[in-house]
């Protein structure tokens, strides 16, 4: 992945652990403070419910602050507070749906609130099921940049091929088809087995061209392997920051609750008697014609700078880049 998880959290300002209060009131976490981010469908772990200890909860509904849960919140390890029953301190109960613990011995009679503490409030809630969301729009988008740029940007170890009918035999450049090159293991005349000396040629890293200083690579030879790791130690701020505000854009759409695309889905907006609108359709239509244009749009025109012109040259041949 081109980027980290934790770099995409710190883009969109998300912290893992929010301190908030909260009360349980029927099967609801009734938050005192508001917390941006939530959806449906997340799940969150709650901690100091129950016993300080900390559940996972799934928000089946969300809204005015109220955390609409799975039943979890009733929890059937308590017995139900009854009447003529004689308690003993940190007896533990449940009440209205909420969790008490005994503060004095007593045989009850009616529930006295003088004699429980509430147990089942708390003050740390940490959502986690955004990072799961988050991984998967990384790699989305991820692949996406690699596939329109036409290249790898993360170091890795490569084995490329070269053959004779691809090339003039007086070449005396070959590029890698991945780079930048960081280093180069072997090169090899496999039609003699001759590892060739590293005196003998010359590496441009940028551009990820090998020059040999004496003669043409093909002169003697019909085929030249070279083992190289080639890709960024650092990325470029350019490819990263556009993956960033892709999933920037995505992540607000989540939060709207809204999936549509301006140009497509939305081609005029109205107000009788007020405004009117008309986007322009042409600019969703280069975005279909170009590769990846429907995941990356407009920001294409940004990873041009990136994007590589070498191919794999077609030969009878069947091995090129491992």
């Amino acid at each position: 992945m081109l980027v980290s998880l934790l770099d995409i959290k710190k883009h969109l300002k998300l912290t893992d652990k929010i301190n908030v209060d909260f009360n349980v009131i029927d099967d609801k976490i009734v938050l005192l403070k508001s917390i941006t981010g939530l959806v449906v469908g997340d799940t969150i772990l709650v901690q100091g419910l129950i016993d300080n200890e900390s559940i996972e909860v799934k928000i089946t509904a969300f809204s005015n602050n109220q955390i609409v849960t799975v039943p979890e919140l009733d929890n059937e390890a308590y017995a139900q507070w009854e009447t003529a029953e004689n308690y003993s301190l940190d007896d533990k109960v449940r009440y209205q749906r909420k969790i008490y613990n005994c503060i004095e011995g007593h045989e009850s009679a009616e529930f006295d609130h003088d004699k429980w503490e509430v147990i089942s409030e708390g003050t740390s809630i940490t959502v986690t099921t955004n990072d799961d969301w988050l991984e998967d729009q990384i790699k989305l988008y991820s692949q996406a940049v690699e596939l329109y740029c036409k290249r790898i940007f993360t170091k890795q170890t490569y084995t490329q091929t070269f053959y004779y009918d691809q090339y003039r035999r007086n070449t005396r450049d070959l590029f890698t088809y991945q780079y930048p090159v960081v280093s180069i293991t072997s090169i090899t005349d496999k039609t003699h087995n001759i590892v060739i000396p590293e005196t003998e040629y010359r590496l441009n890293k940028p551009l990820g061209k090998v020059y040999h200083k004496d003669t043409a690579w093909f002169a003697g030879s019909d085929e030249i392997e070279i083992v190289y790791e080639a890709g960024y130690e650092e990325l470029p701020e350019v490819v990263t920051n556009v993956i960033k505000r892709l999933i920037n854009q995505d992540y607000n759409k989540r939060n709207l609750g809204e999936n549509f695309q301006i140009g497509s889905d939305i081609q005029s907006l109205s107000v009788a008697g007020v405004m009117s609108l008309s986007f322009d359709t042409s600019l969703y239509a280069t975005n279909r014609r170009n590769k990846m244009g429907e995941l990356l749009g407009s920001l294409t025109n940004v990873l041009d700078a990136y994007r590589s012109s070498r191919n794999v040259i077609p030969s009878p041949q069947d091995i090129y880049v491992e």
